[in-house]
This record gives C-alpha cells, structure tokens and sequence, in this order.
C-alpha cells in the first residue's frame, strides 16, 4: 500500500544518505572457502567481514527505526502482497504461506 511505499522510499533515501543502500539491494556475498591447507586472503575475509556487519546495521535501523509492532509490520506486509501481480511471488512467499518454512 502507500504507507510501505513511502516507507521504503524514505529507507532508500537515508540509506542512500549513509552510503549504506548496497546493503538492502544486494544479497550478501558467500564467504571464500580456501582450498585444502590454504587459507582464504585476509582481503578478502575482511571484506566479507564489513559487508555481515553492514548488513546487520541495515535491518537493525529497518526495524528500529519503523517503530511498528510485528502485527502492524505484518498488516503492511500483506496489504503490499495484495498489490503484486502474480507472477513476481517469489516460491519463498508460497513456502510461507502454507507453513512450511523451518527454522534452522
């Protein structure tokens, strides 16, 4: 719905602001594995390092800074799944929907 929109636009722009938008429209990167009795380049370990915990700041001010109850969150959620056409639900949403999802 409108309130989701204009949330997610105002969440882009401070993220943006941040230098911090990469972390919201990109998955985070696979970690190196180094091959047997190598190890993987401190560069490279590093950079997968920033990259967790940028992430982690990114859905930490998501839902921090909404000031939303999960119910409301989720009244959001399923306004703005009802705008979507049906093609673009993603096979994550219909594993959701009918329960199936577990917990690691």
């Amino acid at each position: 719905g409108p309130s989701f929109i204009d949330w997610y636009r105002q969440l882009r722009l401070v993220l943006s602001i941040e230098d911090k938008k990469n972390y919201l429209e990109h998955h985070i990167p696979a970690a190196l594995v180094a091959p047997p009795r190598q190890q993987v380049p401190p560069a490279a370990l590093a950079a997968h390092v920033a990259w967790v915990k940028g992430q982690k700041e990114v859905a930490n001010y998501n839902m921090h800074g909404m000031g939303k109850t999960v119910k409301e969150l989720h009244a959001m959620l399923k306004l703005h799944e009802e705008t979507l056409p049906k093609k673009d639900v993603n096979p994550a949403l219909y594993a959701i929907r009918a329960g199936r999802v577990q917990k690691n």
